[in-house]
């Protein structure tokens, strides 16, 4: 039995970790952080937010963790 982040298929964790995110790449998949970073909000408003509040808000409702 194979144990959560024991080595599988000769690839250590970290290199594993590497390849299921380019795996979830290749189907169109992205891995982003739970809570916005400031420039992510920055971005956001440059994207056409009127305000960085609606940009997190907008952000949190793509991830899921709208109030």
């Amino acid at each position: 039995m194979v144990k959560t982040f024991d080595k599988i298929a000769g690839q250590d964790p970290f290199n594993l970790s590497l390849s299921l995110l380019e795996a979830y790449h290749r189907v169109g998949l992205l891995v982003v952080p739970v809570e916005p970073s400031d420039e992510r909000i920055e971005a956001g408003v440059l994207a056409g937010a009127p305000s960085a509040q609606l940009a997190e808000r907008i952000y949190r409702a793509m991830t899921q963790l709208v109030d």
